[in-house]
């Protein structure tokens, strides 16, 4: 009938109990990025109120400086209800 749940349908029909499909190949598999882990919900709660200076975020990545000042960028997740925080990071010559 055209619809995605007759599409499923008909996949699922045709299977007989074995994989109907085939993935796509010499694709590269996607990675995870893990979560910066030393930062609590709390602190970055407390970083987003207080919006530190580009020497707070220098003291913290010694070797790296602020890409422009004033690049951190604070957003509120509405669905999780905590605060991200971006930086662009340059290293330092």
């Amino acid at each position: 009938d055209g619809s995605l749940a007759g599409l499923s349908r008909y996949i699922t029909e045709q299977s007989g109990g074995k994989k109907s499909w085939s993935p796509s190949q010499g694709l590269k598999r996607p990675y995870a990025r893990s979560n910066d882990s030393r930062w609590s919900i709390r602190t970055l709660d407390k970083l987003a109120k207080e919006r530190p200076t580009c020497e707070y975020w220098e003291s913290r990545f010694p070797g790296w400086t602020l890409a422009n000042k004033g690049g951190a960028e604070y957003l509120y997740n509405d669905v999780t209800a905590s605060w991200g925080v971006y930086l662009k990071l340059r290293r330092k010559e």
